[in-house]
């Protein structure tokens, strides 16, 4: 049973045997549903903190081994400013997630919410509300991993020997991303997030108009 069935037979009930077996049947699917996007967000911040650690990485190899001798020397100090550049943008966009994220947790923790399901019903809004609010100025927060790894493929290129021709595919590729990945985060939260909102406010004014009522 989906979510909706459930509420709709939740909001006919009106005995008290009936409303509290389904308010148990709520609290568990809420919790399910909560389960599954902490999840899928969870998988997001992975994703963003393992490719800034390897780009970050792959920088830090790149210039020791230039300094060593074992990977030949680079064609000018601009290419050493490129790659701190680019390293640089990759840790401000990992840093910013981190904090930001750490601040979120900060504040539910302050909140002290229980387990109540009125309780978890406001913690869901809230977090859901802040994932919205973090993705309303993502196409200004994927500039500097963009544009740091473009700046770090530019690099490899001269050290290669490629032809430097060879980056305009590559930005093409790079600008074409960058759309993409802003679009994706924006339907995100257009068919994702917003509804997963709409779904808990009529729970928690459901939950509210019972609680009234018995």
């Amino acid at each position: 049973m989906n979510f909706e069935q459930l509420k709709v037979i939740w909001d006919s009930q009106s005995e008290e045997s009936h409303y509290a077996i389904n308010e148990a049947e709520l609290h568990a699917l809420l919790r399910q549903k909560s389960e599954k996007l902490h999840r899928f967000i969870s998988w997001q911040v992975f994703q963003t903190y393992a490719s800034s650690a390897f780009l970050i990485l792959l920088i830090s190899l790149i210039l020791i081994g230039v300094s060593t001798g074992l990977l030949g020397s680079l064609s000018s100090g601009w290419d050493v400013f490129a790659l701190v550049v680019a390293a640089t943008g990759w840790m401000y966009f990992a840093g910013s997630v981190y904090l930001s994220r750490r601040r979120q947790k900060q504040r539910q923790l302050e909140a002290a919410y229980t387990a109540s399901m009125r309780d978890e019903l406001e913690r869901d809004i809230k977090q859901v509300d802040y994932e919205i609010a973090a993705r309303s100025h993502l196409w200004l927060g994927f500039l500097p991993p963009y544009l740091g790894a473009l700046l770090f493929t530019w690099v490899v290129f001269r050290l290669s020997g490629t032809p430097e021709w060879a980056i305009v595919p590559f930005a093409l590729f790079m600008v074409v991303a960058y759309f993409y990945e802003g679009r994706s985060q924006q339907r995100l939260v257009d068919e994702d997030l917003r509804l997963r909102k709409r779904e808990l406010v009529a729970l928690r004014e459901t939950l509210l108009s019972n609680e009234g009522e018995h």
